[in-house]
């Protein structure tokens, strides 16, 4: 009896310790199955962690900042200061070769490198011209047209009496050759053949009388009273309400006193090119008030 009770308790010890034993072999393979499954978590994990790290990070950094003070200002600050002492002194050997009665600033930015009389009384030179456009802006008005007119009457294909060009004060009157002839050619023209086109369209053959200049619309004051001969004769004046081609004429290196004149000689000129004959020698005088308009 008692040793049939040790063998049963044996073999109940043998099937625990089998059990045992298995449960064992079960969860040690559990682990090991698990490890690769936690290391992949953990992965993930750091992977989402960096993204949400990145989309925290979506605002540019603010560009550096160098402080006034700081030594790397040093360097620009030295160049800068070489480069205003070499433009002063060339500036100063410059300004030696300069009239007396003259001032010279330069300007960099909103910093002074060179001044010389700046605060003396002078008068205006071709800046002036800024100032004479804005106030024609003023008076005048941007939306003003220039119109040189012809009348005279017409008699079949002539013009009986005289022909009368009048003039508005057009700056810009010229013939097509006209600007090829100037130092600084005139950019927009009024070309004045196309009055004389139009005479050649309506079939005028001839002009029994003159050319006529009529400068009326303006007084008669030529130049300023302080220009020097240089500007009077040449660049500026003499002055009109009928000016073509600057008061030049294609015969003469001297303009004439008379721009009006000038104006009516080349405008003869261009008739008798075109084949319409005129019979009277060019002059001035002002339109009766009852000539009609043929052209403008």
């Amino acid at each position: 009896m008692k040793i049939r009770d040790q063998r049963q308790r044996f073999n109940e010890y043998c099937e625990r310790t089998q059990i045992n034993t298995l449960i064992g072999v079960l969860l040690f393979v559990t682990l090991i199955g698990c490890v690769p499954l936690v290391s992949a978590m953990e992965v993930a994990q750091t992977k989402e962690s960096k993204t949400k790290t990145l989309k925290l990070d979506d605002e540019l950094a603010q560009p550096p900042i160098t402080p006034i003070f700081s030594a790397r200002r040093i360097a620009q600050a030295l160049v800068d200061s070489t480069l205003k002492v070499r433009v002063a002194a060339k500036l100063q050997v410059l300004s030696t070769s300069l009239p007396a009665e003259s001032c010279l600033t330069v300007r960099t930015d909103d910093r002074e490198v060179f001044s010389l009389r700046s605060d003396l009384s002078l008068i205006p030179g071709s800046n002036m011209k800024l100032l004479t456009a804005a106030v024609a802006l003023d008076v005048i008005k941007p939306e003003t047209v220039f119109s040189t007119r012809l009348l005279g009457v017409i008699d079949g294909s002539v013009v009986r009496g005289d022909l009368y060009l009048v003039g508005s004060g057009d700056p810009l009157l010229s013939t097509r050759n006209y600007p090829q002839t100037e130092r600084f050619p005139t950019l927009t023209p009024t070309y004045v053949e196309g009055l004389v086109e139009a005479l050649v369209t309506a079939g005028i053959k001839s002009v029994s009388g003159s050319v006529v200049g009529d400068e009326s619309l303006y007084d008669v004051e030529r130049y300023s009273p302080n220009w020097g001969d240089g500007i009077r004769g040449t660049e500026a004046g003499p002055l009109g309400a009928l000016m073509l081609n600057d008061g030049n004429t294609t015969d003469s290196p001297v303009k004439l006193p008379n721009p009006a004149l000038s104006a009516a000689k080349e405008f003869t000129r261009l008739l008798k090119e075109a084949g319409i004959l005129v019979k009277g020698a060019p002059k001035i005088v002002t339109a009766p008030s009852d000539t009609p308009e043929l052209q403008r």
